[in-house]
């Protein structure tokens, strides 16, 4: 038989070889149509021996005859090792090493076709998998990662799915299939892209509803072999939920900074895109202040208002922090105790007055003392917040002695201002009995009587006339105007 021409497939590179064919007994080559030598993985090539001849084989490929069988008979094994109908291409494993063979393809019509020695390459690596990235144009829609997020009430755009990292370094790339979507996305069928880059443009309609968590995109090399990556797509009407910790921090004044902290959250759905507030108690826009984290440092009261959106534009309704947050950092301007006498017993009533400089006012008014002349009062006698006078009365006071007292005004956030001291001195021990140094004769014809007496020192008296009741005196205390009889 003369030598005859076949084509051979090298992935998608066509080449014509020639190659001298040795007549087998009982069989001749024959051309049909179809008859093509399919170039795959050349790593895994595979060494067979046609008359005496070593080397590697091709086999029919998918438009052979139907019906057409494979039939694997290996060197020494004496009989058929498996068939199979041929409608694809023939990828076989790589025979062992120095196992050589024949195969034979035989046709419908029983006629049989002998495959020619060519440098046969055998692809059973898939091709690489593709990274997908997706773009968005819409305000309405979102992405993340491979997921793709879209307001059904937004208006019409599109996303684009892009296939990146494909190639094979076996075949080489044939295609990359992009799945059809559906229920208001188009396409709704899958599309080839047969370039690079490979990428589909995909367009979602006002009112649309489709959603799927799994939609694959193939890469295909030109040995048919396949790998998979998978993009979701996920509708999106439910707006963010925001909640507030002023709870925790009170309502009660403070003297220092506070922050009120905003937690917003989305679910399943895009995510939390920003989330706006006021703290004057205004209803929030997407013009006003934006954050998670309220930092309030001036005096006052605050009545915080708040929403959030998400990445697809929905929009939480406002909502109103249950509890106002009060500050007031500034100190009184003004703490009074009122005039004590010199010498206090117990039962010593002490008043006091402030003026706050802050918003809270004042609270209460606390009195300290300390024993000594240069002390700085620091043991509590009491406090009271009951105004104007903030009265306390000392009892259970200390030894007898000399001792500094104050009052220390409260604002209600707990800001202090104290009141100058005063010395005075605690006298509980009753003094020794006057004595009487001079006196009127007795008896005598005078109205008037004069009397002359000492007591310890820095004592005070009191004089009593009859039944007339005690009233200060000193001495020499007089009478005038007596009646005829006794008097005491």
């Amino acid at each position: 038989m003369e030598p005859r021409r076949l084509r051979q497939v090298l992935g998608n590179d066509r080449r014509l070889h020639r190659r001298r064919l040795e007549r087998q007994p009982d069989r001749c080559l024959r051309r049909r149509p179809g008859f093509e030598h399919e170039s795959t993985n050349s790593a895994n090539t595979e060494l067979v021996t046609f008359g005496g001849k070593t080397g590697v084989v091709a086999y029919a490929q998918s438009n052979a005859p139907a019906g057409t069988t494979y039939e694997n008979s290996a060197s020494g094994t004496g009989g058929s090792a498996g068939s199979r109908a041929t409608s694809a291409v023939f990828d076989e494993p790589r025979a062992a090493t120095g196992n050589t063979g024949s195969r034979t393809i035989t046709d419908s019509t029983n006629n049989p076709w002998v495959g020619q020695l060519v440098a046969l390459k055998l692809d059973n690596t898939p091709p690489n998998t593709p990274t997908l990235s997706i773009t968005e144009a819409s305000t309405d829609s979102y992405q993340s990662g491979t997921n793709f997020f879209y307001r059904p009430a937004g208006t019409a755009s599109t996303f684009t799915v892009t296939a990146g990292g494909t190639g094979d370094s076996q075949s080489g790339m044939q295609k990359v299939n992009f799945p059809g979507l559906g229920n208001g996305i188009t396409p709704t069928t899958g599309t080839d892209d047969l370039t690079s880059p490979y990428s589909q443009v995909y367009n979602w309609a006002n009112g649309a509803s489709y959603s799927n968590a799994s939609n694959t995109v193939t890469a295909y090399d030109n040995a048919n072999g396949t790998a998979t990556a998978t993009f979701s797509v996920v509708p999106d009407s439910a707006a963010p939920s925001t909640t507030d910790d002023t709870g925790s921090i009170g309502s009660a004044w403070k003297n220092t900074n506070q922050t009120v902290t905003l937690t917003p959250g989305d679910g399943t759905g895009s995510g939390v895109a920003a989330t706006y507030y006021t703290t004057d108690g205004s209803t929030p826009t997407t013009s006003s202040s934006q954050g998670t984290s309220i930092v309030l440092s001036a005096n006052g009261t605050y009545s915080i208002k708040y929403f959030s959106v998400d990445n697809v534009n929905n929009s939480e309704p406002v909502q109103t922090a249950g509890t106002q947050i009060r500050i007031d950092k500034t100190a009184p301007t003004s703490a009074t105790l009122n005039a004590l006498p010199s010498y206090i017993k117990n039962g010593q009533a002490l008043t006091g007055t402030g003026v706050d400089g802050g918003p809270s006012g004042i609270a209460s008014i606390a009195y300290y003392e300390c024993a000594g002349g240069a002390c700085a009062p620091n043991v509590l006698i009491g406090s009271s917040s009951t105004g104007p006078s903030y009265s306390v009365t000392w009892s259970s006071q200390p030894a007898d002695g000399t001792f500094q007292v104050l009052a220390r005004v409260s604002d209600g956030a707990g800001n202090t201002l104290d009141s100058p001291k005063q010395t005075v001195t605690i006298d509980n021990t009753s003094p020794s009995a006057p004595a009487i140094t001079a006196s009127p004769a007795n008896p005598t014809t005078s109205t008037s009587a004069s009397f002359s007496f000492t007591g310890e020192a820095s004592a005070t008296f009191q004089c009593q006339l009859d039944s007339g009741g005690y009233s200060a005196c000193t001495s020499p205390k007089s009478y005038s105007g007596l009646a005829d009889g006794s008097h005491t």
